[in-house]
Parts: C-alpha cells; sequence; structure tokens
C-alpha cells in the first residue's frame, strides 16, 4: 500500500473537524460543486449551506460526540492522475443503529487552484 501522509492528514482533519461541530469550515474540505453518495442516495452540494447542513444532520445521526471510541483508519490512496486522488477510509465505532458499526468511505479528492486538496466525491457504504 502507498502511503500519503497528505491525504491522511487531510482526512484526520475532517474528521476532527465534524466530531467538533464546525460545519462552517466545509468550505476548507469541499470543492464546490461536490458530490455525496449514500445508499441509493445522491446529493449535489452547489453552495457551502446546502453542504454544512447536510454535514450536520449526517453527524447527528451519527451521534459523533467525541473521537474516543472512534477509530479512523486511511486503508489506501491511489493517485489517479497529477491532480486527482482516490481514497477509502474506514470508521469504526460510530453510534449507529446497533447493526451499523461500520462505515466504509471513498473520497475523490482533487488539488484545488491553490493546489489544496478538496473533496470532489464522497460514497458512504453502511456496513
Amino acid at each position: 500500500m502507498e502511503m500519503h501522509p497528505d491525504e491522511d492528514r487531510f482526512l484526520n482533519e475532517l474528521c476532527d473537524t465534524l466530531i467538533a461541530g464546525k460545519f462552517e469550515s466545509s468550505n476548507t474540505y469541499f470543492h464546490l460543486p461536490c458530490v455525496v453518495i449514500y445508499n441509493q442516495h445522491k446529493f449535489v452540494f452547489n453552495n457551502d449551506k446546502e453542504l454544512q447542513l447536510w454535514l450536520s444532520n449526517y453527524c447527528k445521526k451519527l451521534h459523533l460526540e467525541s473521537r474516543e471510541n472512534l477509530k479512523f483508519t486511511l486503508n489506501k490512496t491511489v493517485t489517479m492522475s497529477s491532480t486527482v486522488k482516490f481514497s477509502k477510509v474506514n470508521l469504526l465505532g460510530l453510534g449507529l443503529l446497533e447493526n451499523m458499526k461500520k462505515l466504509d468511505i471513498t473520497f475523490t479528492l482533487s488539488n484545488d487552484v491553490d493546489e489544496t486538496l478538496k473533496i470532489v466525491v464522497v460514497v458512504i457504504d453502511v456496513i
């Protein structure tokens, strides 16, 4: 597995930001427009307000309150081009319904105009 410390740091910071409820910082992490695919649902966000509301509601559903019991693992990152990367993340320890204890999340990351990483697509698989 190829290690990508920039992606790992970026995604860990995103996780910490979401746990802290700092949804107004979403523009730091997400490119607009961005797409989130969750189960059979596809969401396209064109502005910060829409994205912040969705993130807030989704994090409440996950009961993200602290990082103590949350295990975040960057499984792999694949470089698709000089500006696009695909990262697969595993989250354990979420306060979901009893039969949903694990999320596999894939992010498509792109270098923005200022060369910072931004999330373009998120696919959430509940296991």
